[in-house]
C-alpha cells in the first residue's frame, strides 16, 4: 500500500513535480523555444508538459520509488501565428525516491540519471531534422 496517494497530493508529489518543472516548466503552460527554426524556417516551437507520478515500492532498506513522467507536447506555428505545423509529443520517464519518514527534512527527489525517453514520431522529428520528414 503506497504512503502517499499521488492524485490526492502530498509533499512527495508536490516535491519531485516541482523539481520537474524546474527543468521542463511549469505543469500546462507552453514554454516557447528561443531562437526556433523548423525543417530550416522561422518557426514558433512551444513545449507544453504535464507531469504524472505513481508509486512503485518500498526499497529493502526502507525508502519509497516512485515514477515520473514528463509528457512534452511540442507545438510547431508559423512565425505569423497562424498555421499549426507540425505537433508531436516525448515522453521522459524518471524514478524518483522519497526517504518516507515521517517528518524527514528531506525532500523527493528526481533521480536525474534515471532518464528514459520515448517520441511518438521519433527523435529527429521531435527536434525538426529535416531528413526524417514523415
Amino acid at each position: 500500500m503506497p504512503l502517499f496517494d499521488a492524485e490526492a497530493g502530498g509533499s512527495v508529489n508536490a516535491d519531485l513535480t516541482e523539481a520537474l518543472a524546474q527543468r521542463y516548466g511549469q505543469e500546462g503552460e507552453a514554454v516557447e523555444q528561443p531562437g526556433s527554426v523548423w525543417r530550416g524556417e522561422a518557426a514558433v516551437i512551444r513545449d507544453t508538459s504535464t507531469y504524472e507520478t505513481e508509486y512503485l515500492g518500498r526499497a529493502f532498506a526502507g525508502g519509497d520509488y516512485v515514477r515520473c513522467t514528463v509528457t512534452t507536447v511540442r507545438t510547431v506555428v508559423s512565425p505569423d501565428g497562424g498555421e499549426t505545423l507540425a505537433a508531436t509529443t516525448r515522453t521522459c520517464t524518471y524514478t524518483g525516491y522519497d526517504d518516507g519518514r515521517a517528518g524527514s527534512r528531506e525532500r523527493a527527489r528526481v533521480l536525474w540519471g534515471t532518464l528514459e525517453e520515448e517520441y511518438a514520431d521519433g527523435e529527429a522529428y521531435f527536434n525538426g531534422t529535416p531528413e526524417t520528414a514523415p
